[in-house]
């Protein structure tokens, strides 16, 4: 992701979900391709 700085508030917990073990089981599932480890 490209932020304008550290993400925060709202955009820190989107990113920090996404980027979880549970947020890419989700990408996974929708058909796109989860990042790499």
């Amino acid at each position: 992701f490209y932020t304008n700085g550290e993400p925060s508030g709202l955009t820190k917990e989107f990113t920090d979900f996404v980027t979880s073990e549970k947020g890419q089981k989700i990408v996974s599932t929708v058909g796109y391709i989860p990042l790499k480890k």
